[in-house]
């Protein structure tokens, strides 16, 4: 006989029937046969509170197992982006370089671009100084050439007063008029060069000279002819 809930009135019937003198004995039973049943009553509540708690734990692991599973999907998720992570920043590594080097080659070109602006104003202020040098030879061969005009326009107003004075000169003074016409024209050729401008300088002064060569000439000749003129009075007057 085994006492469970489905024999439990059985049991109950078979140790509360009458049996005579064996009441006390029945009693005793009844007392263990309610031990017994609180007993199992606890059991059973024990049994269901552990497997209340059997449920509550295997509900506890379902979630830490989720939940696990979870935060390998995360950490799986985690390193992905990690690795995301990292090969975006050796490509921004790799365009940092790329960027810096750009940069140094654009820092180079700025230097060589301002090494050329500072030959280029170089080679312009020596331009403007060799400007400057030839504007100043240009003036100087002006002031020159002003005063060889000058001398010229001195020199052909000695040959009209000589022209003035005697018609038989005409022929010197054309010759010499000649010479100051090739002086001016030499004089228009200095203005373009210096080196020219010297020649006929060099001309215009030999010109001159020879103009007052032909104008002491003329000077000695007409004091020679006065000499002779007062000379023939003399003899008229003698006579």
């Amino acid at each position: 006989f085994k006492y469970d809930d489905k024999n439990a009135n059985l049991f109950h019937e078979l140790v509360t029937r009458t049996q005579g003198d064996n009441r006390e004995a029945i009693e005793e039973a009844q007392r263990k046969l309610d031990a017994v049943q609180e007993a199992f009553d606890e059991a059973s509540r024990t049994a269901e509170a552990a497997a209340a708690s059997l449920k509550e734990a295997q509900a506890r692991e379902a979630d830490a197992k989720a939940r696990e599973a979870e935060a390998k999907q995360a950490e799986a998720d985690a390193i992905a982006r990690e690795n995301e992570a990292k090969a975006r920043e050796e490509e921004a590594l790799a365009r940092e370089a790329d960027a810096k080097a750009r940069e140094a080659e654009a820092l180079q070109r700025e230097a060589d671009a301002k090494a050329r602006e500072a030959d280029a104003v170089a080679a312009e202020n020596a331009a403007k100084e060799r400007e400057a040098d030839a504007i100043a030879r240009e003036n100087e061969a002006k002031a020159r050439e002003a005063d060889a005009v000058a001398r010229e326009n001195d020199a052909i107003a000695r040959e009209n007063d000589a022209k003035a004075a005697e018609a038989s000169a005409l022929s010197s003074a054309e010759a010499a008029k000649a010479t100051e016409d090739e002086a001016k024209k030499s004089a228009a050729v200095l203005a373009a060069r210096e080196d020219e401008l010297k020649a006929a300088q060099a001309e215009v002064e030999a010109a001159l000279a020879e103009v007052k060569r032909q104008e002491d000439a003329y000077n000695a000749k007409t004091e020679e002819l006065k000499k002779k003129s007062e000379e023939g009075g003399v003899v008229s007057r003698n006579r």
